[in-house]
């Protein structure tokens, strides 16, 4: 006996425990604050984008903490569990008695209660008990009043009542929390999280053809909710997708087939996408679907649903010529995106095809503009492809060059972007165009900057034409070699190199002297070989078009070394093929969320605008006379009840043979 009164005392411990407001408080707050994380941090993204974004130590705090994928997260789940049983708990203890509450009159109210309330008032009749509470029941009634009547000899009380399915709004709303719940514990796909811990299930982190993912990384096909996502080139067929899970992703098959016949895509004049639409064919046992689906027009497909989430390269084919710094040897390669080609002449590197772009709407920037104001014209810079060149290391540097010229300012240069990692902007490398619109004029000449031959002869011609005849040969022979490094120097590290070459060589108390000489010898020595590149159509050596070409590619030379690459790849031609990203979803417990929020909106309707409002009528017979008191009561808006009392005031009070009795409606 002792042992079940124990048990039962702790059964009694932990509802109470469930059932508290302090606990309800505490799961409402931790799910606002998920909601607040899941809103703010962008969820199921690439590890590496998080690890880019917030260091290596704060990615693995908030990996541990789930923060990545709050709404499955573990926590959240379980939450979510605590929250369902607290609040079944209060629904257990109390919706019995709220939903009585309904149908309680209160006809046994004492007559002392009644005439504290701060509503009342009393008339008499010479009418007798009977039909005067008849006559006030049928009053009550037209004001829409239920009414119960408790007859006596010499005292009948009628109970009236409005607005008391209000007490059900308590029942509503905890019942559509936990249906709510529900809910997101059956979309939280808890068996997948079970097999996960499980071991059962495994994400892979190898980027594999789908047939070589191992079985550890596929889900069934009748898996009750996930959310997954795939891209499909234009004219693929899919039947699967891929669910992101921490660092690696999870297989979905999927019970039919998907092909993207076409896809469109429109943009804004600043370039920003405007809208986008994939023309779909969705075939299966029993199952043949044509569908055109835009961002907020989704498919639905027997419980799955596919939504446009994004766009991206289908695989598009790329024919580019590689041209080196160093030599006129270029090549003509070709190969699509996503797909990786030997760099010529050095087996160490290796080029990787990762995007390309049709269309690209920058902001232009006309000659003499205000830099730190705005500008509202756009120009489209044309095709862009991006690439990176790997080492054997496996370290990579990721370029992204432009097709076409732009213009900047006064000048007109093609743009080839550089980053060493995905953390960092690209920095834009900008050769200048020549008359015929291309880099050749630019390339001859760093390639003459890059040949020994040409720079020893350049540094012979320098001396000859500002050294004296009075300078002995080893002098002379001196000063050659100082102009050949100086053009080193440049070619391997720009004009820092030189400044950094004249602080360590030359003392501090002659440096400037020495520096200002080394550098308009080096400027000279670059003019020089400038000059014997073949003359561009339609300039005159020497002009200021000359000069301000002459400049801009010495600009661009000197941030080669920073550039890193030993060749520049200029897109050729191209066949584009695009891409649609889907997201597909199943979702059984929508339904049923959607259930939770309309019993959630009757709920909070019925707790806010329909008041429980009840009134009293005690007749009693005295000697000669019948005493009829009239109370009332609202459980809220007690000011609203101020104006409809007094109108059953006037209701009441009309009826014929009744006298106030008293200073009439009273208000403590």
């Amino acid at each position: 006996m002792g042992s079940q009164s124990a048990g039962r005392t702790a059964g009694v411990q932990w509802l109470a425990f469930l059932g508290a407001m302090n606990l309800a408080i505490i799961l409402l707050v931790g799910l606002a604050m998920a909601a607040v994380i899941g809103t703010v941090l962008r969820q199921n993204q690439a590890y590496p984008d998080y690890l880019i974004k917030f260091g290596p130590f704060w990615h693995e705090v908030f990996r541990d903490l789930g923060l990545y994928d709050v709404y499955t997260s573990s926590g959240f789940l379980v939450i979510l569990a605590f929250l369902v049983a607290s609040t079944g708990v209060c629904l257990w203890r109390n919706a019995p008695r709220m939903i009585k509450a309904v149908n309680q009159f209160h006809v046994g109210m004492p007559t002392a209660s009644l005439r504290r309330l701060r509503h009342r008032s009393e008339w008499t009749s010479a009418t007798a008990c009977e039909p005067l509470a008849a006559a006030v029941a049928a009053r009550l009634r037209g004001c829409n009043y239920r009414t119960r009547t408790r007859p006596g000899t010499d005292r009948t009380i009628i109970a009236a009542m409005r607005g008391a399915s209000g007490r059900l709004g308590y029942v509503c709303t905890h019942a559509a929390i936990v249906i709510i719940c529900l809910g997101g514990l059956i979309d939280g796909n808890l068996p997948l999280k079970l097999g996960t811990l499980l071991g059962r299930v495994e994400a892979e982190t190898r980027d594999l053809p789908l047939a070589d993912v191992p079985d550890s990384a596929w889900l069934p096909v009748d898996n009750g909710s996930f959310r997954a996502s795939v891209t499909i080139p234009e004219g693929d067929t899919v039947r699967a997708a891929f669910v992101g899970m921490g660092a690696g992703y999870l297989v979905q098959p999927l019970p039919f087939a998907i092909t993207l016949r076409d896809f469109r895509i429109e943009h804004y004049p600043t370039g920003q996408p405007k809208s986008f639409a994939s023309d779909l064919v969705v075939t299966g046992p029993d199952l043949g679907i044509e569908r055109t689906i835009e961002v907020n027009h989704p498919l639905k497909v027997g419980g799955y649903t596919l939504y446009q989430a994004s766009f991206g390269d289908g695989g598009s084919r790329l024919s580019i010529r590689l041209r080196p710094l160093d030599s006129d040897a270029d090549h003509m390669l070709a190969g699509t995106v996503n797909s990786t080609l030997p760099w010529p002449g050095h087996e160490d590197l290796r080029l990787e095809l990762t995007d390309f772009r049709a269309f690209n709407v920058n902001p232009a920037a006309p000659a003499g503009a205000d830099a730190n104001v705005p500008d509202r014209r756009f120009q489209n810079a044309g095709p862009s492809f991006t690439f990176k060149l790997r080492r054997a290391d496996g370290q990579a540097r990721e370029y992204v060059n432009y097709m076409l010229p732009v213009t900047i300012g006064d000048r007109r240069v093609l743009l080839s972007g550089m980053r060493e990692s995905p953390a960092e902007e690209f920095r834009y490398l900008h050769i200048p165009v020549d008359a015929g619109g291309g880099a050749e004029r630019f390339l001859a000449f760093v390639r003459a900057l890059r040949n020994p031959a040409i720079a020893a002869t350049i540094a012979a011609a320098v001396i000859d034409g500002s050294v004296t005849t009075a300078a002995t040969p080893d002098q002379r022979r001196n000063l050659e070699q100082a102009v050949y490094r100086l053009i080193d120097f440049f070619n391997s590290g720009g004009f820092d190199a030189v400044a950094d070459f004249i602080a360590t060589a030359v003392p501090a108390e002659h440096r400037d002297a020495a520096g200002d000489a080394y550098f308009k010898m080096l400027r000279l020595a670059l003019f020089e070989i400038y000059r014997t590149l073949p003359v561009d159509d339609g300039t005159t050596v020497g002009d200021d078009r000359d000069l301000r070409f002459f400049d801009d590619a010495v600009a661009a030379a000197t941030a080669l070394p920073i550039y890193g690459s030993p060749a520049y790849l200029q897109l050729h031609g191209f066949e584009e093929v695009q891409a649609s990203g889907l997201q597909i979803t199943r979702a059984p417990g929508i339904n049923i969320v959607y259930l939770g929020f309309t019993l959630l909106t009757v709920g909070v309707f019925l707790m806010f605008y329909v008041p429980h409002r009840q009134v009293w009528a005690v007749i009693e017979r005295r000697a000669n006379e019948t005493r009829l008191l009239l109370a009332g009561r609202s459980i809220r808006h007690e000011r609203d009840f101020d104006g409809e009392f007094a109108n059953l005031l006037r209701v009441v009070g009309a009826i014929p043979g009744l006298a106030r009795h008293g200073p009439g409606e009273t208000k403590e």
